[in-house]
């Protein structure tokens, strides 16, 4: 019997032996897989302005890991969203509400935060979030601090960030657009 190894030749070899190609299934022959993205950002210093709009690709990867948030505010407004990223599952914001600075970390869907009472300097000001590895959280304006342990964000938020509003899933509820002037947002991850 003669040796029938022809018919163990793999198939996209024969399809391009019986010039039947292309290929339906990716990749195409002799083509290289496309790397894949895991719909995360590699980047780690994000500086941004007021409008500024990253989708979940192209936002911070904060999960599981240490990031600062420093945010300049030109004009003062008592109310409103600073920067906001993810959803109702996971996610962060910093925002005012009645006169107070909030920094709120959402994972799997359970609420916690950080609030800065006392009195808001006259603008301009910088607002300053931080949080740890291990979930330690802090939040100040000037002089003002306020640190507190929360769980950290242990998923990538789907949703993307926004300054000045947050759009898609909300962090917090009845979150509102903020009135004031935000000079500029920058979050650097470690």
């Amino acid at each position: 019997m003669k040796n029938k190894s022809y018919f163990l030749v793999c198939p996209e070899t024969y399809a391009n032996r019986a010039n039947v190609l292309p290929w339906i299934w990716k990749p195409q022959y002799g083509e290289k897989e496309a790397p894949k993205r895991n719909g995360r950002s590699k980047q780690k210093k994000f500086e941004l302005k007021t409008g500024a709009n990253l989708d979940g690709t192209e936002s911070p990867d904060v999960s599981g890991r240490a990031f600062t948030v420093t945010a300049k505010i030109k004009t003062h407004a008592p109310k409103g969203i600073i920067v906001a990223q993810g959803g109702t599952a996971y996610g962060w914001c910093i925002y005012f509400k009645d006169n107070q600075a909030h920094f709120a970390i959402r994972d799997k869907s359970k609420l916690s935060e950080v609030v800065l009472g006392g009195k808001i300097p006259a603008a301009p000001y910088t607002l300053k979030a931080t949080m740890n590895r291990g979930g330690k959280v802090s939040l100040s304006i000037g002089k003002e601090k306020a640190t507190k342990n929360l769980n950290p964000i242990s998923s990538h938020p789907v949703d993307g960030l926004q300054v000045g509003r947050d759009e898609g899933g909300k962090v917090v509820e009845n979150p509102s657009e903020f009135l004031g002037v935000i000079d500029s947002v920058t979050i650097e991850v470690r």
